[in-house]
């Protein structure tokens, strides 16, 4: 017997779109534009927009990161080069931009260089030329 791949059971635990919208008997088309908030979704009915949100609830569903970045075109990440991570300055500031990383929902990646100096020039660089970072924040 083949299983059903929109299940969760399927996806290894894991609630997609497509179970959502499995579940509640609708394209995952129009649960996207729901769960979206996209403009479509205000010709769907109210009652279904509803069903559409307890569903997802219920089934705890959560985007999917990265297919969220990949559509946005956006990462919402936040990385840190540090020189050194251990000392009170730097761990307080790391501290300070992790926190508000993920009140935001940001993804945060830490780097510290302190055992590779050459590293420092080739991440700058390196991320010189990456349109999709907004900031990345060298303490040194």
């Amino acid at each position: 017997m083949t299983q059903n791949k929109k299940t969760p059971e399927a996806n290894g635990g894991t609630v997609t779109l497509k179970s959502v919208a499995a579940h509640v008997g609708l394209s995952p088309g129009t649960v996207s534009a729901v769960l979206n908030d996209a403009p479509s979704a205000k010709h769907i009915p109210k009652s279904t927009r509803e069903r559409i949100i307890a569903a997802a609830q219920k089934l705890d569903y959560r985007p999917n990161f990265f297919a969220q970045s990949l559509r946005r075109q956006r990462t919402f990440t936040i990385g840190v080069i540090a020189h050194e991570i251990g000392d009170g300055y730097s761990s307080t500031v790391i501290a300070g931009i992790e926190d508000c990383a993920r009140q935001k929902d940001y993804f945060f990646a830490l780097r510290s260089i302190s055992t590779f100096p050459t590293l420092y020039q080739y991440l700058q660089l390196r991320f010189q030329d990456t349109q999709k970072m907004k900031a990345l924040p060298i303490l040194c």
